[in-house]
Formats: C-alpha cells, structure tokens, sequence
C-alpha cells in the first residue's frame, strides 16, 4: 500500500515538473524565434533548424516553425524567398534571399574548383586566381555578393528587383560555367 502511494506522488511531482517547464518553455518562443533569425542571418542554418525544432517541441502545433523547418529541409530558392516579400514578410524574404545567394555562390565555387572556402570573399579571391574565371564571371560574381550583403545586412531595403537580379545573375553565372 505504501508503495502505490509513493508512486502516485512521485508522478504528481513529475507531471507538476513538466507542467512549469512547459509554461516556462512557451514564455521563451519569442526569444526563440530571435535566436533562430540571428543563426540564419549569419548563415548558421543548421543551428537555425535546431531552435526551430525546439520551438516544435515547445509548441507542438505552431505553424511558423514548423513551416521555416519545411523550407529549410526542403530546399529554399528564390520562388520562395520572393512569395514571402509578396506577403509583406521584407525581413524574413530578404534574408532568405542572402542565404540563398550565398549558398548558390558557395556551389558555384565547388563546381569550378572542387574546393569550397569559408567566406564569398575567399570564394572570389580563389575564382579570381584560377585563369578561367573571366571578367564577365567576376563581375556577375561581385554583383551577386553585394545583392547578398544588402539581403542579410539591411533586410528591410530588399525590393522586387533583387529578386530578379538574383535570379537572373546567378542564371547567368551558372551559364557561363556549363559552356
């Protein structure tokens, strides 16, 4: 009889410990969130995942999370990132834009070399040696690195022309590689 009673407190305390953690686990989503935008904007996508997936496991049914870590996971491009400068998300678009950008540019230079490099501007520095990388290239290459700095560092200054001009450089540097 002893035992039973036991039992039972020691699942009351349990179910009031995850209660509390649980309350106090929601309060913290907003910081969350901020946590998760910092890490994309700095290109961390993995970690970006990772505070997306705890927000799940906050907030099982929450909508924003579970829709950043659909994007993530199954591939961005620049359709997406613009659908969501069309619903008047400018930050969110733009920096999904950066983070496109940089990704493309970053593939891109493993596909010229083979290697890749930690930063866009050891990226060009490399492109740059290598005698096949044009000024035609480069100039393509510098006008993407820029668009990509403004996306990620001045979100709110993105306009519909960067869409297409990203769409249409990186378009055309990817040309000009396969040719």
């Amino acid at each position: 009889m002893l035992d039973k009673k036991d039992d039972k407190t020691d699942a009351f305390r349990r179910a009031y410990t995850f209660a509390v953690s649980q309350r106090e686990g929601a309060e913290k989503v907003p910081e969350l969130f901020l946590l998760a935008e910092s890490y994309l904007e700095k290109g961390m996508l993995d970690r970006c995942i990772e505070i997306y997936q705890k927000i799940q496991n906050l907030i099982p049914e929450d909508p924003e999370s579970k829709e950043n870590i659909a994007i993530f996971k199954g591939g961005l491009s620049i359709e997406i990132a613009h659908e969501y400068f069309r619903k008047d998300e400018k930050i969110v678009a733009s920096l999904l834009l950066g983070y496109y950008v940089e990704s493309r540019l970053k593939e891109y230079t493993v596909a010229s070399l083979g290697s890749s490099y930690p930063s866009l501007a050891d990226c060009l520095r490399m492109l740059e040696e290598n005698r096949s990388f044009s000024q035609y290239r480069k100039g393509t290459f510098q006008r993407l690195l820029r668009l990509r700095n403004k996306a990620v560092h001045e979100p709110t200054h993105s306009s519909e022309q960067d869409f297409e001009n990203a769409a249409k450089d990186l378009g055309l540097l990817w040309e000009t590689l396969q040719t």
